[in-house]
């Protein structure tokens, strides 16, 4: 277990923010509500492999019916409101039908299919587990109905293809009462015969339920549907930059490939990124920490990534090492959940209007804390400075410092670079700190040399 660096949290002192080189506060304008494509979770026949043996599988649909996540939500809460009384004598279990269970993906047939992971599944147990019902309700997966609300015009560059979730969930998130499932998937096309094969690609699944969401709406402070709706904008911004699918790797931000849903959850479709996190690759070195050059390698595309992030005008406000994703080598920012667009006038920046403190506490800026007006990218600066504290120690603050100079007489055992650059990250006052340019031009940054 990671150690912890102490903070004198107890010291309030009051935080000196001088406002002199950004506009007064103002409240984040708002994301746009996500448009969403209809998906249609059904039997179909699938060929995974060179056997070219054939298997019943259950997949997601992609279809070219959208919808904002507005007229879903409305129509979800209508329905849940209509059927309130309804089912009564039902446990609660049947009630909230939150999670793509191992059970909605269970291997009831054996077979020879190398990848045990993505299962078999027959028709007549599947229609138990309410598809049928789904498919009468919907239209065909070959000819979909449109519902009120939606649209049939199928976007550029559509193409029909289905997900082949996995067994079992790779991470399972639980958000007080609500629960986020990751999943591993294939990407299928349709093939000869109605048969569909798989296209090689992977990717990862993001799963929420439309109960949960309705549940969490208003009671956190990360919200699914402000983060579908960030994720809708960051990837705007990379079509608009003229960057191509590959663009994650380039500006190090985390884009979501599709955003579905069906009749009971809410899908997220990204880049499946076997290499985990960050936290992990730190957790998996024999000192539970990096040397400086790995930890350098790593910190200059964490602040790659919030140069994107400052050039979308994003404050993420929960930036850690959880939160940074390797993908071929390279990290990428995840989890928009927090975030806020940042006000400007003009070019003009403006400090963020108070807001209720959001994000993990031992990577929170001091004036989050305090419930200040905040410089979005000040506080997301020090998350990063936090980042690399922990890539170089593998500790983390308790509590974010309130007294200025906290690191002045602490000792971490690393060089004395990496120890004046985080000193003058960990500033109390935000206007006192580095700024993104100045941490990218530091001395240890910069470095060539061995630690």
């Amino acid at each position: 277990m990671h150690g912890n660096v102490e903070a004198d949290s107890n010291v309030r002192m009051t935080i000196q923010m001088s406002d002199q080189c950004l506009e007064p506060p103002m409240d984040p304008p708002p994301f746009q509500p996500a448009t969403i494509r209809k998906c249609i979770r059904t039997l179909v026949r699938v060929c995974l492999n060179n056997s070219h043996e054939v298997h019943s599988r259950e997949v997601f649909i992609l279809t070219p019916l959208m919808s904002s996540t507005d007229a879903l939500l409305a129509r979800h809460t209508s329905s849940q409101a209509s059927n309130i009384d309804v089912d009564d004598d039902s446990t609660e279990d049947e009630k909230s039908n939150s999670s793509l269970s191992s059970s909605d993906f269970e291997t009831t047939d054996e077979d020879e299919v190398s990848d045990e992971e993505f299962s078999d599944t027959k028709e007549s147990e599947s229609t138990s587990n309410g598809i049928r019902s789904e498919l009468e309700s919907n239209g065909s997966a070959q000819q979909p109905q449109s519902p009120r609300g939606d649209t049939s015009t199928p976007p550029a560059g559509f193409r029909m293809q289905a997900y082949l979730l996995s067994r079992q969930a790779l991470f399972e998130n639980r958000h007080g009462v609500s629960t986020t499932y990751i999943y591993h998937a294939r990407i299928l096309k349709q093939g000869a015969t109605n048969i569909w094969v798989n296209t090689g690609e992977e990717c990862a699944v993001k799963a929420v339920a439309w109960n949960d969401i309705r549940a969490r709406r208003s009671r956190m402070s990360e919200d699914i549907l402000k983060e579908v709706a960030a994720l809708q904008y960051v990837s705007d911004w990379h079509r608009k930059a003229g960057l191509g699918p590959l663009s994650s790797l380039d500006t190090h931000v985390m884009t979501a490939d599709v955003i579905m849903s069906n009749e009971t959850h809410l899908l997220v479709v990204m880049p499946f990124c076997p290499g985990g996190d960050l936290c992990e690759l730190v957790a998996a070195s024999p000192q539970e920490r990096l040397t400086e050059t790995e930890a350098r390698y790593w910190f200059r595309q964490i602040l790659k990534g919030l140069e994107s992030l400052q050039r979308m005008r994003i404050c993420h406000r929960d930036l850690s090492p959880e939160n940074f994703m390797i993908l071929e080598n390279e990290a990428l920012v995840i989890d928009f959940g927090m975030c806020l667009r940042i006000p400007y006038t003009g070019n003009s920046r403006h400090l963020i209007s108070q807001r209720i403190p959001a994000g993990k506490k031992p990577h929170v800026a001091p004036e989050i804390m305090l419930e200040r007006p905040l410089d979005g990218h000040a506080i997301d600066l020090w998350a990063v400075g936090t980042i690399l504290l922990f890539l170089l120690t593998g500790q983390r603050f308790k509590n974010p410092p309130l007294r200025d100079h906290a690191l002045d007489r602490v000792e971490l055992g690393i060089s004395q670079e990496a120890m004046d650059l985080l000193r003058k990250m960990f500033r109390l006052d935000s206007n006192d700190r580095l700024s993104l340019k100045e941490v990218t031009n530091h001395p240890w940054t910069c470095s060539q040399f061995l630690h």
